[in-house]
This record gives C-alpha cells, structure tokens and sequence, in this order.
C-alpha cells in the first residue's frame, strides 16, 4: 500500500514497470529463464547497487496472478525457483527495518508541567523507542516549533492554523501531517500517533504496539484500558445499558476504553485516506492505573503534577 525504495527485497512483477532503456540494453532479462525472470533480473540488479522503487498508485489489473490458474506445472517451476533465492524476504519483517515515524500534534502554545513542557514527556518516550526513525511534531506554533527542536524532535513544517480548529478531527490532522512530511522526503512505513496530553506513558509502550502490529497481522493497533464495570449511553433521550447488566465479571464480554491518544500504531494508507484505523484493529490493554491520565486544562495539571514527579 506505501511507495518503497527497495535496496535488498528483490519483490518486483513485469506485469507492469519502467525500466530505464540503458540498463535495459547492458542487462537484458535472461532468455533461458523460463519463469520469474522479472525477480532474477532485479536480484542480479540489486547486487550491482541498483535501487528498485516499488509505487503503489501505478495499479495495473494482471488476469493470472501468482496461482497460474491451477496449472501445477507453472506453479511448480515457479516454488522451486523461489526456494532456490538466497534472500531472506519471506519472513515478517523485522521493526529495525522499517522507517517508523512518529507524528506529536501539538495545537496552540505551550503548556508546562512541573517545569517542562507538557511534550516533553511524549517527546521523550518516543525518544527512547528502538524503532521508530523519526518523530515528527506537528504544530502551528513557531515557540512550540523552536521547543520540540531542541527536545530531539523534527520540525519539517509549520502546520496550517486551519488544522486546529476545534472542530477538526485528529484524521485529517494527521492526513495534512502525513502530506507534509512526505514533501520532506521522509516515507514512514508505519505511523505511530502520540498526543501530548498524554503524560503518563510506561517505558517500552511504544516499541510492545509496534511488534504486536507486525507479529499478529494487523491493520492497526490501539491502546485501551480494560473496563468491567457496567457502562451506560445515552439514546433518544434515555439511558441504555451497552453491556451484559448485573453478571459475574468473569462471565462479561471484555469492554475497551479506546486511549488512542496514548499511543496508536498504524499504515500511512489509511491516513491518506482521511481515516487512522484499518479493518482489523488489536488492542493493547493497559494495566498502568495513570495511563489513562490526560490533561486538558489548569485544573488537570494541578491534579497530575504531584503524580508525575513521583513517575518521570
């Protein structure tokens, strides 16, 4: 789904690519091979130092696709082919080797929390991850800018005011993020969204969503707290219970309170498309009774303050 620059995966199908016509002429495809020469070819041209771009929008609809119709034949010659590549392709691929980004959105000027400021802590964490590669704060404040500089953060762009607006929801914040950052020429391979109102993170949060998204498979992955007690909406002007009632808690079906602020790991596909969450979506439970923490004004600040300073 994301564009790659691809230095060692020799992934590449003829069905359609561009190839530049003086490589072409020195390094032909090999007429003996009778399948997968496109893979071959790449492989021999990867040992040369060659990059592959892989680009996701040059879509091409290709009738037989890699099961050849059935025809056990094909497919056989195509296994013993592929079994025969020297390269380590095949296998999940490991967090070092992806170029994690990391995206703070930080609206307004800053707030402090016992004499730092409050993105400081989130700045920090991500700071300590061993994936991620970048951490991009995403504000419209230049002091707030100046800050997250000198905290280890980048600061490719300024965003535009518009994109703070109360009524202007986090996917299409980090949608224009994602835009801007891409400009820069940094191409995440995965995002991790971490907002800064959220001080109270544990060490190695991070770098545990990240390797559940990659090992388990999925789309995206939250972080939640667990929540047994009864919980009530409201609807059509009455209240509604949305869960099992007066039962053992044993026997309930598990309720998730969603804490996408503290940390949410996910595809740069899905927030191009203006949303943050693909189909399947884990969850990470937290267990920290602070996690779920979050300061939004004066009165939480005064309230976590002496909190914090016995955590941070």
């Amino acid at each position: 789904m994301d564009r790659k620059i691809q230095r060692k995966d020799s992934f590449f199908h003829n069905a359609n690519s561009a190839i530049r016509r003086d490589l072409w002429e020195k390094h032909p495809f090999d007429e003996n091979i009778t399948n997968i020469e496109d893979r071959l070819w790449v492989q021999s041209m990867l040992y040369q130092q060659y990059k592959i771009i892989y680009e996701p929008e040059a879509s091409v609809y290709h009738y037989h696709g890699i099961h050849q119709n059935g025809e056990e034949e094909r497919c056989a010659k195509v296994v013993k082919i592929l079994e025969n590549l020297k390269e380590d392709n095949y296998k999940v691929i490991s967090a070092e080797k992806l170029n994690i980004v990391a995206v703070i959105p930080v609206r307004g000027s800053l707030q402090y929390l016992n004499d730092k400021p409050l993105i400081y802590y989130t700045v920090q964490r991500a700071l300590e991850s061993k994936y991620i590669k970048n951490i991009i704060v995403s504000t419209d404040d230049v002091e707030t800018a100046e800050v997250a500089k000198k905290l280890g953060a980048q600061i490719p762009f300024i965003r535009d005011p518009f994109y703070s607006k109360e009524y202007i929801d986090i996917s299409k914040v980090l949608q224009y993020s994602l835009e801007k950052v891409e400009e820069s020429k940094i191409y995440p391979d995965l995002i991790v969204s971490l907002e800064p109102t959220f001080p109270f993170r544990t060490t190695g949060l991070i770098d545990e969503m990240i390797l559940k998204l990659l090992q388990q498979g999925y789309d995206s992955v939250i972080a939640a707290k667990k929540e047994n007690k009864a919980l009530w909406k409201e609807e059509e002007n009455r209240l509604v219970q949305i869960e099992e009632g007066i039962i053992p808690r044993q026997f309930k079906n598990s309720l998730f309170m969603e804490l996408r602020g503290l940390g949410c790991v996910t595809h740069p596909e899905f927030i191009r498309q203006g949303k943050l969450l693909g189909e399947k979506v884990g969850i990470h439970e937290i267990s920290y009774p602070y996690s779920s923490l979050e300061v939004r004004d004066q009165n939480d600040l005064k309230m976590i303050s002496p909190l914090l300073q016995q955590y941070f």
